[in-house]
């Protein structure tokens, strides 16, 4: 594998650069659909997202582009962030912006491509992530993909609302 280029069977990723904001990015982080789960609230500014980008580089923070391998469409994101060296664990997220790739496996690769860049390549042990309970589709991923479910517990945001969070992991044995 490259840092470069990594790629599965259906897609690729490529190191996120600051074009991808303005190619789909912008909107996706935007769209009130496929961000209600996550812990971002309210709207993104392009400065803003900005400057995430520039936070977000290695060797503390790997995010990637994602593209369809047929039609080389710019379709998601995909990140190791909270990378722990000492202690060989990392945080994990993705998220498939383009809406016609919703639903047709591509997340569950990027999970599995995801995992073997941060075993093979960064030398980690473990990745993990949480997942609202109520966004049933990224937990079937998940599962599809090889995570183990680490635990579930109820989280209270900064509204003071009540969350359940599934937490899952991949392991390097």
């Amino acid at each position: 594998m490259s840092y470069a280029v990594i790629k599965g069977e259906n897609v690729h990723f490529k190191m996120i650069a600051l074009e991808h904001i303005y190619n789909g990015w912008l909107d996706w982080i935007n769209e009130p659909n496929l961000t209600q789960y996550l812990e971002t609230s309210g709207e993104i500014s392009e400065e803003s997202l900005i400057n995430y980008f520039k936070k977000s580089q290695p060797p503390e923070v790997y995010m990637f582009a994602v593209y369809d391998n047929e039609t080389e469409d710019y379709i998601g994101n995909a990140r190791l962030s909270s990378i722990n060296y000492e202690m060989s664990d990392a945080a994990y997220g993705r998220l498939i912006g383009n809406s016609k790739y919703h639903g047709r496996g591509f997340g569950t690769e990027v999970l599995k491509l995801l995992s073997l860049f941060a075993f093979d390549e960064l030398g980690l042990n473990r990745i993990y992530t949480g997942v609202n309970s109520k966004n049933l589709a990224s937990i079937k991923s998940n599962l599809k993909a090889g995570a183990s479910v680490e635990r579930i517990e109820k989280i209270i945001d900064e509204l003071g609302k009540t969350h359940e969070v599934t937490f899952f992991a991949f392991t390097n044995n």
